[in-house]
């Protein structure tokens, strides 16, 4: 990934939204601006005077995770131990099938209709259907498009879980991290034609993306950070270099190095240039133009590759994985992943289920859980009837999985 000449484009694309932002949002940003980057330049400077110092981030190594492994598979797709190993070193294993090509294209082409359609999981005006929210979204400036409505739609949309439960994907996630398998969240992907791909990112417990802890291992639970989240993605098309095919940088998820550099956003770009730094607080001020988290994650990386040689040692064992439509490939979300360009002229979509275990608790804090990064400035709550996860049965044995709605919070 060209992540300089993605950065350039970046800011051609920043300059030109911001000179279409409405007159009173145009306004709005610049009189952040005016406030923001001053405080910034002075923060620079005590940098500079080494008055703030460079944070220390350590080598978070992670435990074995063929520990956890099933110790007899009997299923049909679970894996075998050589592949355990495998993921144990990788932090994925490779595409396998999950549903047919055919039926692949089919959801590919009615998918969307239905995500656009019905009742949202996240967000403002959740009761409000299709039309009539589009327009008040559009009223006050927000984003309203298939990413932002496909967050957690298995609770209402057939297909996401028919595919999401299958034995082929809930088998194996039970190779790895035992039998207790539950279903917490999932996600609609689309890279729309000719646009920038997805930034290399790693998340480890889902708190960068929202508003507090999402995932916290239980008292007593010796679980790996690796295994606190795995995902399985399946592609509705298949994918390529040309189309945004999923790289990954191989062992990654070994420490989360590359996730602690992004929790100390100030200091980062204080080793930028002012060109770049200023790009990144304006893209961060926008915010409502689609995909600016994984654009600033862009800007991110190529500050820290720059200033951290360990990162760029992680880096540099990216390898892309093209799939076929149809298949599905699991991951856990402590490997640092991202996707190429889509630079042909259809979308690219995909679906993916993000799976915990027994030791987790999820929404473990109680109250409100937003949505902080994906659709700034809106930040949607989850609404507290989809607080719940899907427990799956039947992940030791060879035959349909069963699934049944459980109350997060009292787990």
């Amino acid at each position: 990934m060209k992540i300089e000449k993605e950065i350039i484009e970046i800011h051609t694309i920043y300059s030109s939204a911001y000179q279409k932002l409405p007159f009173k949002m145009k306004l709005q940003v610049t009189a952040k601006m005016c406030i923001i980057f001053p405080l910034f330049l002075i923060y620079k400077l005590l940098v500079l005077i080494k008055v703030v110092r460079r944070p220390q981030i350590l080598d978070d190594i992670d435990g074995d995770l063929t520990d956890f492994a099933l110790k007899d598979s009997p299923g049909k797709y679970h894996l075998s131990k050589d592949e355990v190993k495998s993921f144990n070193e990788n932090g994925y294993i490779k595409p396998f099938k999950v549903i047919e090509p055919k039926l692949a294209a089919k959801i590919y082409e009615n998918l969307p209709k239905q995500i656009m359609d019905g009742k949202i999981v996240y967000g403002v005006f959740p009761d409000v259907e299709n039309e009539e929210r589009k327009i008040k979204m559009n009223r006050i400036g927000l984003r309203d498009d298939l990413v932002s409505r496909g967050f957690n739609r298995h609770f209402n949309i057939k297909e996401y879980v028919d595919i999401l439960t299958k034995p082929e994907i809930v088998q194996r996630l039970a190779s790895i991290f035992g039998s207790d398998v539950y279903l917490w969240r999932s996600q609609f992907f689309c890279t729309e034609a000719n646009s920038t791909g997805t930034a290399l990112h790693q998340a480890t417990d889902f708190s960068f993306a929202m508003n507090k802890t999402v995932l916290k291992k239980k008292e007593n639970c010796n679980l790996p950070m690796s295994l606190v989240n795995l995902t399985a993605w399946v592609a509705l098309q298949d994918t390529s270099i040309k189309n945004a095919a999923l790289v990954f940088c191989r062992a990654s998820h070994k420490n989360n190095r590359f996730e602690q550099w992004f929790k100390k956003p100030f200091f980062v770009l204080t080793q930028s240039s002012l060109k770049e730094a200023f790009f990144v607080i304006l893209i961060k001020l926008m915010g409502n133009v689609r995909g600016s988290h994984f654009h600033i994650a862009d800007c991110f990386t190529g500050i820290l590759t720059k200033i951290d040689p360990k990162i760029k040692e992680i880096l540099d064992k990216i390898e892309t994985v093209n799939m076929k439509a149809g298949e599905a490939i699991i991951f856990t979300s402590r490997t640092i992943h991202g996707s190429h360009p889509n630079s042909t002229r259809n979308d690219r979509m995909a679906i993916a289920g993000r799976y915990t275990t027994n030791g987790v608790a999820v929404y473990p804090d109680g109250g409100d859980y937003i949505m902080t990064n994906h659709f700034r400035p809106e930040k949607p709550l989850l609404l507290d009837k989809y607080k719940k996860i899907f427990k799956l049965g039947g992940c030791e044995l060879d035959h349909k999985v069963t699934f049944s709605e459980v109350d997060a919070t009292e787990r």
